[in-house]
């Protein structure tokens, strides 16, 4: 399915993961994609909050990388940032 909406190399697919343990009150973001990896400690608060700072962060490393992509897409697995952002 993925490939039939986000076709390589046409789409950069940036996936991203808000996550905190359960022993500890702090968040964390993930993103990845063929281009840039980034893991970013968030600091206090919910797996939300990790998933947008890793969806912000994504977005915020496009900017230093337009002559690699045409689209992008972010993928979360988050239901309540369901929304793609498709460029």
């Amino acid at each position: 399915m993925l490939n039939m909406l986000y076709p390589d190399p046409e789409w950069l697919r940036i996936f991203t993961d808000g996550s905190l343990l359960s022993d500890n009150p702090n968040a964390g973001a993930g993103v990845f994609s063929e281009i840039f990896s980034f893991y970013v400690p968030v600091g206090r608060g919910t797996t939300f909050e990790g998933e947008i700072a890793a969806i912000c962060t994504g977005l915020s490393q496009l900017q230093y990388h337009m002559e690699k992509f045409t689209r992008a897409v972010i993928l979360c697995d988050f239901g309540s940032c369901s929304v793609s952002y498709c460029f």
